[in-house]
């Protein structure tokens, strides 16, 4: 028995540090497909002082929590809005409230398990959702998304806004 806790204490160990690394390795990824080069920036974004970026709650504690800890990265001025409120009386100054920080939902993928007789573990499966992480010029009405997606929506999230905040800090003021 205590050989069994102390495979399931290595397994858990060397489980948790490769998603540990897999996270790292997919914020790296999200950095370099997040960027005006490939259209997930619009050219214009960052130039104005007075412009404030709409970043769009769920109403889903686990993302909104992650989302709000991403915005963090951004040194610009935000509001944290849900998606019912963008449209309101508000919001109608499109020149100050331009852009929209939101996402699409991406692709989906199920993983199957089998089951285990020796550790009377029966066949299980679980659903993977991906999502594509986006800005939105409400002026232009054109939404800026590289077509990366990612389940690490935490490490997306922090480099999508990492990549935000070096546009804005390096575009000329007007």
């Amino acid at each position: 028995m205590k050989l069994y806790q102390s495979l399931i204490l290595i397994f858990l160990f060397a489980f948790t540090f490769s998603l540990n690394s897999c996270g790292a390795i997919a914020k790296g990824h999200a950095k370099n497909h997040f960027t005006e080069e490939s259209d997930a920036i619009p050219p214009e974004f960052g130039k104005f002082d007075n412009q404030v970026l709409l970043i769009v709650l769920k109403k889903r504690s686990s993302y909104d929590k992650y989302l709000k800890s991403a915005a963090k990265r951004y040194l610009g001025k935000y509001e944290f809005i849900t998606a019912d409120q963008i449209e309101s009386e508000k919001y109608n100054q499109k020149t100050i409230y331009r852009y929209v920080f939101d996402y699409d939902e991406g692709s989906s993928r199920t993983v199957h398990y089998s089951g285990n007789s020796q550790f009377h573990t029966p066949p299980s499966s679980s659903t993977i959702i991906f999502k594509q992480f986006l800005v939105r010029d409400r002026l232009t009405n054109k939404t800026y998304k590289s077509g990366y997606e990612s389940a690490y929506f935490g490490k997306a999230m922090k480099a999508y806004m990492e990549n935000l905040e070096l546009k804005r800090s390096s575009t000329m003021k007007i």
